[in-house]
């Protein structure tokens, strides 16, 4: 969705191709920007949505003219960064990963604006979103037992990325520790652009990790129009649905009736 986006994806490519020159030109239909590239055995292509205009109408503008653009492609990933939402049980921090996978009663994403508004002000969902094609489902269930084995290897595809765009280092590269604070839901934020005048009394004590190395989540992402900045909405939506991470693009890139989309996000908390 996002410039930032396109760049972290764009790093991730082995190798970057020129825009082939029999690509059919819709100009009155598709305003998609797109970039090409190999990843391994698979030709790749990036799509960006336009500046300044985002969310789920746009996103699902977006994969539509990609799918008839390039009508052989076999599956897509919506990447990008959500917003964590850690848990006893999901020790999510930042630069984690969150893997969208079908749970009971969702098919891997939660549109968490859309339903009936209830009178106490909670939204109950009134439809579902498509699930993900079964190759990608297949996929995710295969890196799971892998990683069952061995690492994940996270860490040092991320800082091959770093040293070959060293550009890119001081903006992509973790920020530490020291400033993955998690505070209390029910704790309301001094405004600004950062938590420098928070109070450190309203964090919340977790274990440190040894290593930031990314850790990986699989399970429920909520999607909407609406940016999550509220932590006791998130928390209801969390206890609720058990929703791991927020972003919102994901519901837009499944709403296609043949959609193939499978959301992978890098949370932050």
């Amino acid at each position: 969705a996002l410039p930032l986006e396109l760049t972290a994806a764009r790093t991730m490519l082995d190798m970057e191709h020129r825009r082939p020159p029999d690509l059919e030109v819709l100009s009155d239909f598709d305003t998609n920007q797109y970039r090409f590239g190999r990843i391994g055995g698979h030709n790749v292509v990036l799509a960006i949505l336009q500046a300044g205009v985002y969310g789920i109408t746009q996103a699902a503008l977006a994969s539509s003219m990609m799918r008839r653009v390039f009508p052989s492609i076999q599956f897509a990933l919506m990447v990008g960064i959500g917003g964590g939402v850690p848990s006893e049980s999901h020790d999510i921090r930042l630069g984690d990963v969150v893997v969208s996978m079908p749970v009971a009663g969702y098919p891997g994403v939660l549109q968490y604006d859309f339903g009936k508004l209830g009178p106490d002000g909670e939204v109950t969902a009134t439809g579902a979103l498509n699930r993900p094609a079964p190759k990608a489902l297949a996929a995710i269930a295969a890196m799971q037992a892998d990683y069952m084995m061995r690492d994940s290897g996270l860490m040092e595809i991320t800082s091959g990325a770093l040293r070959k765009h060293p550009r890119i280092r001081a903006k992509f590269s973790h920020p530490g520790k020291v400033n993955d604070v998690l505070y209390r839901a029910d704790y309301d934020h001094v405004a600004g652009n950062n938590c420098r005048n928070c109070s450190h009394h309203m964090a919340v004590f977790r274990t440190p990790r040894e290593t930031t190395e990314p850790n990986v989540h699989y399970g429920l992402i909520g999607s909407g129009n609406q940016v999550i900045k509220n932590g006791k909405f998130r928390e209801r939506l969390r206890e609720k649905h058990g929703v791991l991470c927020f972003e919102t693009e994901a519901a837009g890139a499944l709403v296609s009736r043949k959609s193939f989309y499978i959301p992978s996000l890098i949370s932050s908390s």
